[in-house]
């Protein structure tokens, strides 16, 4: 019997073992709907917990400066965890302008808190961007981190009104402020890999810490 060849002009449906053209491979890093709602429930979340610390931030700068700079790890957490988490472009992004959002209806800041969070979700995806989202090895996101304690670090100083800080304050504030982000971004990492082992999240790279 002679099999039947498919007619000229007529596709055939791809089978189960088939990719289908257009579709996000194993290591996709496309952003769905799901992605984006998870990154922005973290944004929400986070504000919990930075909006008080910006009060709490406001108080201790008045007696400390290097105090609130021990503080910019927790700051960090929920605007870096939907990167270590979900391993998306962007979401980190999307996290902090939410909190940015919050963060201006609800602190003396107002709409430059928008802007500041903007520019701390842009660090935290620099190093991730020149790699092209394509690693999301620990290092990278020490790096983030560091990037984004040494930035808050150093301004914080003019943040809480000191206009003239010495050299050596700014550099205790830079080095502090380094350390506690990366302080925090150790347990970032661990809760990461557990919730991904217990089936959560959609990251696919590795997060181990050293």
């Amino acid at each position: 019997m002679e099999s039947k060849r498919p007619e000229a002009g007529i596709e055939r449906p791809p089978q189960a073992d088939q990719p289908v053209r257009g579709s996000n491979r194993a290591t996709g890093r496309g952003l769905t709907t799901s992605t984006l709602m998870t990154a922005a429930a973290i944004g929400v979340a986070g504000s919990v917990l930075v909006v008080p610390l910006t009060y709490l931030q406001l108080a201790a700068g008045l007696a400390n400066v290097a105090l609130v700079a021990a503080t910019l790890g927790i700051w960090m957490l929920p605007c870096l965890f939907p990167l270590i988490f979900l391993q998306r472009p962007g979401v980190t992004m999307l996290a902090c302008l939410t909190i940015g959002v919050v963060s201006a209806l609800t602190t003396p800041f107002g709409p430059s808190a928008i802007a500041a969070l903007a520019l701390e979700g842009a660090l935290l995806e620099a190093p991730f961007l020149l790699t092209r989202y394509r690693r999301w090895d620990w290092w990278l996101y020490a790096l983030a981190a560091g990037l984004l304690g040494a930035f808050m670090g150093y301004f914080s100083t003019r943040a809480l009104g000191v206009a003239h800080a010495p050299a050596g304050l700014v550099a205790l504030t830079v080095a502090v402020g380094v350390a506690s982000c990366w302080i925090c971004l150790i347990p970032a990492l661990r809760l990461a890999r557990a919730l991904r082992r217990a089936g959560l999240g959609q990251g696919t790279g590795p997060t181990e810490t050293p």
